[in-house]
C-alpha cells in the first residue's frame, strides 16, 4: 500500500496522499473509524485507529502546517 501510494504521489505530482488501510479492522468506508497514512514527499505519518472526524481534523492540521511552512 505504501509503495503504491508513494508512486501515485510522484506520478500525480501532488503535495500529499492519504492512504486508507483497508486491511485493519475498524478501517474503511463502512464504519465510523479509520486508519490512514499521510504521505508527503518528505514524510510518512501513520495515524492510529480513530474516528473519521479525528482523521479529518488531523488532515486539516497537517495541511495548514504545510501551508505555513
Amino acid at each position: 500500500m505504501l509503495d503504491n501510494s508513494r508512486a501515485k504521489l510522484a506520478k500525480k505530482n501532488v503535495d500529499m496522499i492519504v492512504a486508507n488501510n483497508l486491511k485493519v479492522q475498524g478501517a474503511g468506508f463502512g464504519g465510523d473509524t479509520n486508519v490512514v497514512t499521510l504521505i508527503t514527499p518528505e514524510d510518512t505519518v501513520e495515524l492510529p485507529l480513530q474516528s473519521k472526524e479525528e482523521v479529518a481534523g488531523q488532515l486539516l492540521d497537517t495541511i495548514l502546517e504545510r501551508m505555513q511552512a
